[in-house]
C-alpha cells in the first residue's frame, strides 16, 4: 500500500459515509460546484453567482469566495496554524474533523 493510500484508508476509517463520500468528490474535482455542472450541462455559466468572473472551482468555494467567508474564518480560528493549502485540507485528518464539524 502506499503512502497516499495508507493515509485516504486510515482517514476512511475515521469519518462517517456521507463525509467520506463528500471528500471524495471534493479531492476528485467532481463536486457539484458551477465548474462541474456547467461541464455536465446542468448550469449555464462556469461563473460563482458571488463574482461572475470567476469560475466556482474547488480552490475558489474553499479558499476565497465571498459567500463562505464566515465558515473560512471560524476554520482558520480553529485549525492550527501552519500549511494553509488545498492539499492540507483535505488530506489532513485533523483538518477535516474541523471541515465536517466533526
Amino acid at each position: 500500500m502506499t503512502d497516499a493510500s495508507w493515509k485516504y484508508w486510515k482517514i476512511s476509517r475515521a469519518l462517517p459515509q456521507r463525509f467520506l463520500s463528500i471528500l471524495t468528490q471534493l479531492q476528485t474535482g467532481y463536486f457539484p460546484l458551477q465548474q462541474h455542472l456547467y461541464c455536465i450541462k446542468r448550469a449555464e455559466s462556469p461563473a460563482c453567482p458571488c463574482y461572475k468572473q470567476k469560475p466556482k472551482m474547488m480552490h475558489h468555494y474553499l479558499m476565497e469566495c465571498p459567500v463562505h467567508c464566515n465558515p473560512r474564518a471560524w476554520l482558520r480560528l480553529n485549525i492550527p496554524q501552519g500549511n494553509w493549502t488545498m492539499t492540507e485540507l483535505l488530506t489532513n485528518e485533523r483538518m477535516l474533523k474541523h471541515l465536517f464539524n466533526l
